[in-house]
């Protein structure tokens, strides 16, 4: 095993939980400082993509993510007007390709779940940790009571709007705020007691409605015991209602009511569905997204950012909580890599030059889906509408095993973070242990992407 490292990771969210499941395993010290008094939960339905479902299954968990809820086959996409079926994703060939399938669970629980984990694994998590100041050289972290905190690395998980982030770049870089996201919960059982909704439930696979300036996603979750809607609403809609500044992390209560006028254009489905939302079950937040940063290390170099602390996107393809996994699995191999403390600087270095092109490749990818989601009616839209059905229709480049990968979101799902890691650890240090670090610019990512 190579040196033992003590690492305080900043925020106890998805992407820091999961750091120091990947880290505690190999080996390291790692303690979580978490800013609020206990676990924030809100949210609705994420899904684990293949890619990340190969890290976690690393971990000694992933067959508690199996439990939790129903692998998911397909996402079906309906015109908003008629309820017409435009696009059907297939994600059943995935486990047979990859070796993974496609998961969807509450955030509750997939919280919930890394928590319990790390604290089997020794991890130390304390919550009511409000960070006042980092020293970057040391490392160092001085919390708002007085207490000192000194490791060999300091990881910033702390989310979109991270302090830690602030210490790396010597400047505050807010997000850009872009749509406002609606979350609705509701009970299973009144979603099967409709005739009008009960078909929904019978299937567990997410769906989603497309209309102009706005669309939503859904499922059912927790094995059919409740049903969450996000319904993203275009910052350009005529009909976008006064939202508060501080509109964020699902804490804002939304108007319901306002909703409904909103999307009172849809489907009789969906109408009937919003009217089943109590309005204490209704919360929204802002989307937002970072720009690319000039870096994602500090001075230093023993601070680094991992997740939305450092490549926060927008939720169009669903790749938030799995570019956390692909992160934390990345900066452990470079770790790996390294015999003392003096070196960890060229090992945060190595995963910023392997990650920071991906993550901002996916970033364009996820923005420019947005943007197509919300096309209005019209020639753009009904290519849209073409090319979903054409790919629905012909299952378009599905492979089978041990064929060559030719499907549009092979790069995204098909994913080895910790092979393509060490391939490029590999050509970074050399034969002589120098490392050698180049500039990249990211690729294209095309289309076909809509999901």
């Amino acid at each position: 095993m190579s040196q033992v490292y003590s690492i305080l990771v900043v925020g106890g969210g998805i992407g820091g939980l999961s750091a120091a499941i990947e880290l505690t395993l190999k080996g390291h010290s790692v303690t979580v400082l978490e800013r609020t008094s206990s676990l924030q939960s809100i949210g609705g339905g994420i899904l684990i993509s293949p890619q990340a479902c190969k890290i976690i299954d690393t971990w000694g968990c992933f067959d508690r993510f199996l439990k939790l809820d129903v692998i998911r086959d397909k996402l079906q996409i309906w015109r908003y007007a008629d309820g017409s079926l435009i696009g059907s994703n297939d994600f059943g060939w995935q486990k047979n390709v990859y070796g993974y399938p496609t998961l969807n669970i509450t955030r509750e629980d997939y919280q919930r779940l890394l928590y319990d984990r790390a604290l089997e694994l020794g991890v130390t998590v304390k919550f009511g940790c409000k960070v006042d100041t980092i020293d970057q050289a040391v490392p160092s972290i001085t919390l708002a009571d007085g207490e000192l905190w000194k490791a060999d690395l300091i990881i910033g998980a702390d989310g979109i709007r991270s302090k830690v982030r602030t210490t790396v770049l010597g400047e505050v870089v807010d997000p850009r705020i872009s749509d406002t996201a609606y979350i609705c919960k509701i009970s299973g059982d009144a979603m099967r007691a409709d005739p009008l909704t009960a078909a929904i439930m019978a299937q567990p696979d997410p769906h989603g409605w497309l209309a102009p300036g706005r669309h939503v996603v859904a499922s059912p979750a927790q094995w059919g015991k409740s049903y969450y809607i996000i319904l993203i609403l275009d910052k350009e809609h005529d009909r976008h209602p006064p939202i508060p500044e501080d509109a964020r992390d699902w804490q804002t209560r939304g108007d319901i009511k306002e909703l409904r006028k909103i999307f009172d254009d849809h489907e009789p489905k969906l109408r009937k569905i919003l009217d089943m939302v109590d309005e204490e079950n209704c919360k929204l937040w802002r989307v937002g997204m970072l720009p690319d940063l000039k870096t994602w290390i500090s001075e230093s170099g023993k601070v680094v950012l991992v997740g939305d602390a450092a490549h926060a996107l927008n939720p169009y393809l669903a790749l938030g909580a799995a570019m956390a996994t692909e992160d934390v699995a990345v900066l452990s191999e470079c770790l790996s890599r390294i015999i003392s403390p003096s070196q960890i600087p060229i090992a945060m270095k190595a995963y910023e030059t392997i990650r920071k092109p991906r993550a901002e490749k996916l970033k364009a990818a996820s923005e420019f889906s947005g943007l197509e989601k919300h096309y209005p009616d019209g020639e753009k839209q009904r290519k849209r509408d073409e090319l979903m059905m054409k790919s629905a229709g012909s299952q378009i480049a599905v492979p089978k095993k041990g064929e060559k990968n030719m499907h549009p979101s092979a790069w995204v799902h098909g994913y080895d973070a910790r092979g393509h890691a060490n391939t490029e650890l590999d050509r970074l240090f050399g034969d002589d242990g120098t490392a050698t670090f180049r500039n990249t610019v990211p690729d294209s990512f095309g289309e076909g992407l809509i999901a």
